[in-house]
């Protein structure tokens, strides 16, 4: 099970849940502007596919607390980068916080 995050305009979140879990998405979980959930490879691609509410479905790489720089050093230096880029050739990365 991969956790995902689908991001949508702010008001839609409950349709977007409801369109998620009608695609097999669980563990659903509303965030102003989104939606956490949990799904395998196949609702990944599918939500990619058919979610018409979702602006982007994103795959967090890592997580981390973030107090001071170093913090953030430290935090992306733990992603194992070396596994993810040998299965993606092209990496877009988005940063939130």
């Amino acid at each position: 099970m991969n956790s995902l995050f689908a991001s949508t305009a702010r008001g839609l979140e409950e349709l977007l849940k409801t369109e998620l879990e009608g695609l097999g998405a669980v563990d659903c979980q509303l965030v102003q502007g989104g939606v956490h959930f949990q799904g395998d490879t196949r609702l990944l691609y599918q939500s990619l596919m058919w979610s018409r509410l979702a602006s982007r479905i994103m795959l967090p790489l890592g997580q981390c607390s973030v107090y001071s720089d170093l913090d953030l050093y430290l935090g992306v230096q733990a992603i194992p980068w070396t596994e993810i880029s040998a299965r993606m050739p092209l990496l877009p990365c988005i940063l939130a916080g």
